[in-house]
């Protein structure tokens, strides 16, 4: 039964897929890599949506080896996604200097529980020498924050 409901989910992904990527080519600009479009982006996304779909729809025997997958790093995983989403909300208001040593504080000493020397040492390494980089020598506007 699972097996029929997959493969009529990916049947449908998939032809939804075909049906956007001939929308976007007609409609949509899409550019090259060096100048994209406003079209390219959603095409690659709906290419990775057509994989996916295809993938649901051409699997066998592969319900077993997905149930075997062990999920160790799931803790790891949302740790990151929330400082993903941290650094969203906190980047324009705390700039980019505070708001990367928080997300390096959490991610060194939390998530590793590195020792807290090397915790600092690479916190304070790592976002007041990326800021130096991208701000002063290649010139990207940064948000300054409260320094």
């Amino acid at each position: 039964m699972n097996t029929k409901i997959d493969r009529v989910s990916g049947t449908v992904i998939l032809i939804f897929a075909v049906y956007l990527v001939i929308h976007i080519v007609n409609h949509l600009r899409i550019g090259d890599h060096s100048h994209p479009g406003p079209g390219y982006v959603p095409l690659l996304l709906v290419v990775l949506l057509g994989i996916l779909g295809g993938i649901l729809l051409f699997q066998n025997n592969l319900d077993q080896s997905f149930k075997t997958i062990r999920w160790t790093g799931l803790s790891h995983m949302l740790c990151i996604i929330g400082c993903c989403f941290f650094s969203i909300l906190a980047l324009e208001k705390l700039g980019y200097r505070l708001t990367t040593m928080i997300i390096l504080v959490v991610l060194f000493g939390f998530l590793e529980r590195l020792k807290i020397w090397v915790v600092i040492v690479l916190t304070f390494g790592l976002s007041f020498g990326s800021f130096w980089i991208f701000y002063t020598i290649l010139k990207v506007p940064l948000p300054i924050g409260v320094f």
